[in-house]
């Protein structure tokens, strides 16, 4: 045998040895519907979706054969989804996935931010020793392009929230500015730290933590007025704007002088003569 053709064979061989396949389950009703551009070629994903909507934001990847789709939707459509059908769809598919036996080398991997999943994941993982298995709590872009994990403190300084749904949102964006913005006038208001309103002016004032950038950010009446690296510091300018007196007005405005002045006076109309 020649030499080339030896080296060709270590060279197989190292590189089963780095790696086997990775394969992924996305619950897409728990990271969202973010796909790559391309998937890696050791990686094989299985993307779980009960919203016939969600097929026109997948079509970039449907050609690809290491792209599987597995619609939960059924064309019956006077069946009710009951509670927690996907998560228990993704846990049966898995475990009759590994029926026919492990690879060492193969990953298997869980996209979601549900920890119910935990408990099974615990149980394959101790009926079969060889399983390498784990939940990641990022959207499919993110695994794949290896976009920090927000757990390891790369991705954002701060703690994360604690509203799930708010968590889903954050790591989909890239800094608090655009996180605000998908955000809808309830969920902004859960942000707020210590707002009151003022009793000199009416205007609310209150923090926000940044937890992308680790500050405080004060508000007054919806507009930024500084940023903080601990709440302390900007106490003094948030009690200031709490006694911000009003803004005094021009006599004019105060008596609607001007306004009268403005309105012009109508022609009065002359009585017809009947003839």
């Amino acid at each position: 045998m020649s030499k080339d053709k030896k080296d060709k064979k270590k060279k197989k061989k190292k590189d089963g040895k780095k790696g086997g396949m990775c394969r992924v389950f996305v619950d897409s009703e728990n990271v969202g519907n973010l796909i790559p551009s391309t998937l890696p070629d050791n990686t094989e994903v299985w993307f779980f979706l009960s919203d016939i909507n969600v097929y026109r934001k997948v079509y970039g990847l449907l050609d690809d054969p290491r792209f599987h789709v597995v619609d939960l939707l059924e064309t019956d459509n006077e069946r009710r989804r009951e509670k927690n059908e996907m998560d228990l769809a993704i846990i049966a598919f898995i475990a009759n996935m590994i029926t026919d036996g492990v690879k060492k080398k193969d990953r298997y991997v869980i996209l979601s931010f549900d920890k119910g999943y935990d408990r099974a994941i615990h149980l394959l993982s101790e009926e079969n020793p060889r399983l390498d298995i784990s939940r990641e709590t990022m959207s499919l872009r993110q695994f794949v392009e290896d976009t920090p994990d927000p757990r390891k403190g790369d991705f954002f300084k701060g703690s994360l929230p604690r509203d799930p749904m708010l968590r889903r949102k954050a790591v989909t964006c890239q800094d608090f500015t655009k996180f605000r913005e998908t955000l809808t006038p309830a969920q902004r208001k859960s942000l707020r730290i210590s707002q009151k309103k003022s009793t000199e002016n009416g205007a609310a004032t209150w923090f926000e933590y940044d937890f992308y950038a680790d500050k405080y950010l004060l508000f007054s009446s919806g507009t930024l007025a500084g940023t903080y690296d601990c709440q302390e510091d900007g106490q003094a300018e948030y009690d200031s704007l709490l006694n911000r007196p009003k803004k005094k007005l021009h006599p004019a405005r105060v008596t609607h002088r001007s306004r009268s002045r403005r309105k012009k006076k109508k022609p009065v109309a002359e009585p017809r003569l009947l003839a």
